[in-house]
């Protein structure tokens, strides 16, 4: 048997959304209120435009003029000067440093108190009485260093002698040691001979030339046997190295 419902029959119904409603335009935000000091500004902005025209205060207009030789210039109010001197104020009160005129040479001013590296060798070095003791103490050797043709450093202990009168070091040697044949590829060479025993030490620096003549040979050998007490070998090719010293460095000596 059939079902039965007592709920009307919705075919054919028209269904319809009720219209929304009208909502009110939005309101515009409401402004915040300059503070004080931006409206006092903008007020004497203002001022400014209404008096002297378009260009604001602190700007200056393109017509102004830097010259060398005059202040500069303000297209609204002139030269600017310096009330308390009667200068432009856009130079200052002293004289400044001017540039040299065409083919002048500018020098420096040499300083007294200092020296250049040819006249630091050309005078003997100054050395202490303790220094010098300790450079003729028999009981010492010196290490040596000089310069390989390729840059790199040689050193060796040696006996050497010191003759301050002189600012002279003397190496006794064979004109085919390491040494010797440094300063022969290199005349004149930097060297540096070192002394040292504990906490005291004195180092010589200066150019090396190696000598062959006799004369200062035999004189390198006495020099030698008076301060070790005994004669240096005489081998074959002996030569003498001489250190003519710039510089001393020394601790507690």
């Amino acid at each position: 048997m059939p079902y039965e419902t007592s709920a009307p029959s919705l075919a054919g119904r028209r269904w319809e959304l009720p219209p929304l409603p009208q909502l009110p335009p939005p309101r515009p935000a409401a402004r915040r209120a300059a503070p004080a000091r931006t409206r006092a500004a903008h007020l004497r902005r203002a001022v400014w435009r209404a008096v002297c025209g378009p260009v604001g205060p602190g700007r200056r207009t393109a017509s102004r003029t830097d010259s060398p030789t005059g202040p500069r210039t303000d297209s609204r109010t002139g030269p600017r000067t310096d009330s308390r001197t009667g200068r432009g104020a856009g130079r200052p009160a002293a004289a400044a440093t001017r540039s040299p005129s065409p083919g002048t040479t500018l020098q420096r001013k040499k300083d007294p108190h200092t020296m250049s590296l040819s006249e630091q060798g050309s005078a003997a070095p100054t050395v202490s009485a303790g220094a010098g003791t300790f450079l003729n103490d028999p009981r010492h050797v010196g290490a040596l260093t000089t310069v390989r043709p390729d840059g790199t450093l040689h050193t060796a202990p040696v006996r050497f002698t010191w003759d301050a009168a002189a600012g002279l070091v003397r190496v006794m040697t064979v004109a085919s040691s390491r040494k010797a044949r440094n300063l022969l590829a290199d005349p004149g060479g930097r060297v540096a001979l070192c002394q040292v025993d504990g906490f005291t030490w004195v180092t010589l620096e200066g150019r090396g030339t190696v000598v062959t003549d006799p004369a200062r040979i035999a004189d390198g050998a006495k020099r030698y046997a008076k301060r070790y007490w005994s004669a240096p070998p005489d081998p074959p090719g002996r030569v003498v190295i001489e250190i003519e010293v710039d510089r001393v460095l020394s601790l507690n000596v």
